[in-house]
């Protein structure tokens, strides 16, 4: 319960255009305190984040991208452009 209050409200503050919401948005989704991580969603918020030359989300998408978390092929269509 308490996890979904804290993303409604980060979700609120992110969707507004508030950078460092969406940078924690992405945080608490890829967490353990998420109770099913969802490193797709996180990469959206980080990307929008990072759009914002903001380097934190910059350096966490590096992170997942060189793990292979959450980089589907739609993921890498978003950030490159091609198939």
């Amino acid at each position: 319960m308490l996890y979904q209050v804290k993303l409604d409200g980060l979700v609120k503050n992110a969707t507004s255009g508030d950078i460092r919401a969406q940078h924690k948005t992405g945080v608490l989704l890829q967490t353990d305190e998420a109770p099913i991580q969802n490193h797709t969603a996180a990469i959206k918020w980080y990307l929008k984040a990072a759009d914002h030359v903001y380097s934190r989300p910059q350096f966490k998408l590096g992170r997942m991208y060189a793990v292979s978390w959450g980089f589907g092929k739609i993921t890498r269509v978003a950030m490159t452009g091609s198939v």
